[in-house]
C-alpha cells in the first residue's frame, strides 16, 4: 500500500522509442538506457501528470540528408505535433550542448510543454527558457554567460525577444 500510494503521486514518465542507423546503434542503446526518472522534473515544470503518447527519438549521423539541411549549430530539434525528436549526436559536446542526455531532456521538454499547452502557441522565449531549465542545473559557465549578457547586452523588450530567435545561433 505504501508503494502504491507513493507511486500515485509520481507523474507518468514519457516513453521513448529510439531509432538510429547501425553506425549509431551504440548511442541508441545509451539513449534507451538513460535514467528516465530525471524526466519527472520536466513533467513537474510543465504541470503534466500523464506524459501522453510515446516520443520517437531519431539519432542521425552528420552526413545524413536531414543533418545537411539543418544549420550546423543545431544539435537537435523537436516536432511536438509529431511526437518526434531528432538528435545529431556528433554536434554535441561543447556549450551549450554538454551531453546527449541534456539535449534529449531539452527536446523532450519542448514536446511536453506543447502537450501541456494543448498544442496552443507558446512564445519561443518561454519554450526555450523552460527547456533550458529542464535540461540541467545551471553551472558556472551558464551563470557567467547570463551575467555577461545582462550587464553588457542590456534589456530586451519582450516584443523584440521573440524575433531574436529567428536570427540563428
Amino acid at each position: 500500500l505504501c508503494t502504491a500510494a507513493a507511486d500515485a503521486g509520481q507523474p507518468q514518465l514519457p516513453a521513448l522509442i529510439v531509432e538510429a542507423p547501425e553506425s549509431l546503434s551504440g548511442l541508441a542503446r545509451r539513449v534507451q538506457n538513460f535514467d528516465r526518472s530525471r524526466l519527472a522534473g520536466i513533467m513537474t515544470l510543465t504541470g503534466l501528470r500523464t506524459a501522453g503518447a510515446p516520443i520517437r527519438v531519431i539519432l542521425l549521423a552528420a552526413d545524413s540528408n536531414k543533418a545537411e539541411d539543418t544549420p550546423p549549430w543545431v544539435a537537435g530539434f523537436a516536432e511536438p505535433t509529431r511526437n518526434l525528436i531528432v538528435l545529431f549526436p556528433e554536434r554535441i559536446g561543447s556549450y551549450p550542448y554538454d551531453s546527449l542526455e541534456e539535449v534529449l531532456h531539452h527536446e523532450v521538454s519542448h514536446v511536453l510543454t506543447s502537450r501541456a499547452a494543448g498544442g496552443g502557441r507558446i512564445p519561443r522565449w518561454f519554450d526555450e527558457g523552460l527547456a533550458s531549465a529542464a535540461e540541467s542545473n545551471w553551472g558556472l559557465d551558464d551563470r557567467s554567460r547570463f551575467t555577461w549578457e545582462a550587464v553588457v547586452g542590456g534589456r530586451v523588450p519582450i516584443a523584440e525577444l521573440e524575433g531574436l530567435f529567428k536570427e540563428g545561433r
